[in-house]
C-alpha cells in the first residue's frame, strides 16, 4: 500500500481553512463524543457470548424454513398427481388452474382456439369479468399473452401494459411489478397459457419457477393424453383382456 499522504493533506487543509466560508472537513478524525449508554449496555449484555454467531440462522428459523420448503414440495407433488390423473383436456386445464392459484397471488389460464385467446379460469383478480370464459381476444390483440402463444416460450410481462386492452384489461388492475406467462404446448403448438403475477406484493418465494414447472408438466401430460387417445383410435387396436 502507498504511504498515506499526510503532508499533502496538511497543505490542502491549510488552503481550505483560508476560504472565507471556512472548510468542509470530511476527514475521519478522532471520536470526541461519549458513547451512548444504550450502546454500552448492549455491548456489555453480549460480552459473555463466546463463539461465532450463526450464519444460517437460529435453529427455530432453520426449522421454519425447512417446513416451508417441505410444504411447497408437497403442494407441487399434489399438483403433479392431479395433472397425471386428469383424463380429459378440461380436467387437466382445471387442475393446472387450481395449482397455479395456490402458488402465486394472481393467476389466470387461457386456452387457444384457432386465432383467439379465450379465458378459462382466474384467481385473485378483483376486476376480472364475472364469467371469464366469455373473454375472447384475437391473438394479434392479446399483447404479451399473444407473444407467449406465438413464441411457445416463457414471457416476462409488465401487467400495466394491459391497461386499456379491452377484455384483458383486468390484468392491469394492480401495481404488480412483474408477471409471467408460460405456454402449455401440444405437438409443437400452444394449447393454453398460464399467467401469474405478484400483485405488487412480491408473491410467494419461487412462484415464477413453480409456474414454469407446472406448465411444462402439464404439456407432458397433454402429450401423453393425446398419444393414448390416438393409440385407442388406431385401426386394429383392441382392448387388452382383463388380467393381461
Amino acid at each position: 500500500m502507498p504511504v498515506f499522504p499526510w503532508d499533502t493533506l496538511a497543505d490542502v487543509t491549510a488552503l481550505a481553512r483560508s476560504h472565507p466560508d471556512g472548510i468542509v472537513d470530511l476527514s475521519v478524525g478522532t471520536p470526541v463524543d461519549p458513547v451512548a449508554p444504550l450502546i454500552r449496555e448492549a455491548l456489555a449484555a453480549a460480552s459473555s457470548a463466546p463463539g461465532y454467531p450463526t450464519t444460517a440462522g437460529t435453529p427455530a428459523l432453520r426449522a421454519s424454513a425447512e417446513q416451508g420448503s417441505l410444504a411447497a414440495m408437497e403442494r407441487l407433488l399434489d399438483a403433479f398427481r392431479r395433472l397425471d390423473q386428469a383424463t380429459t383436456l378440461t380436467a387437466l386445464i382445471d387442475a393446472l388452474a387450481e395449482a397455479a392459484a395456490g402458488e402465486t397471488t394472481r393467476s389466470a389460464v387461457f386456452v387457444v382456439r384457432g386465432r383467439e385467446v379465450r379465458g378459462w379460469r382466474v384467481a385473485g383478480f378483483s376486476d376480472a369479468p364475472a364469467d371469464v370464459r366469455l373473454v375472447s381476444v384475437p391473438l394479434d390483440g392479446a399483447g404479451a399473452i399473444g407473444v407467449c402463444v406465438r413464441s411457445k416460450a416463457r414471457v416476462e410481462i409488465t401487467p400495466a401494459t394491459f391497461a386499456g386492452s379491452g377484455d384483458l384489461g383486468f390484468i392491469a388492475g394492480v401495481d404488480a411489478a412483474a408477471g409471467l406467462a408460460m405456454p402449455v404446448t401440444l405437438g409443437g403448438e400452444t394449447a393454453a397459457v398460464i399467467y401469474g403475477d405478484d400483485a405488487g406484493t412480491g408473491g410467494p418465494a419461487g412462484w415464477r419457477e413453480t409456474i414454469e414447472i407446472l406448465a411444462r408438466h402439464a404439456s407432458r401430460c397433454l402429450e401423453a393424453q393425446t398419444a393414448i387417445r390416438a393409440a385407442k383410435l388406431a385401426p386394429g387396436s383392441q382392448k387388452e383382456p382383463v388380467g393381461a
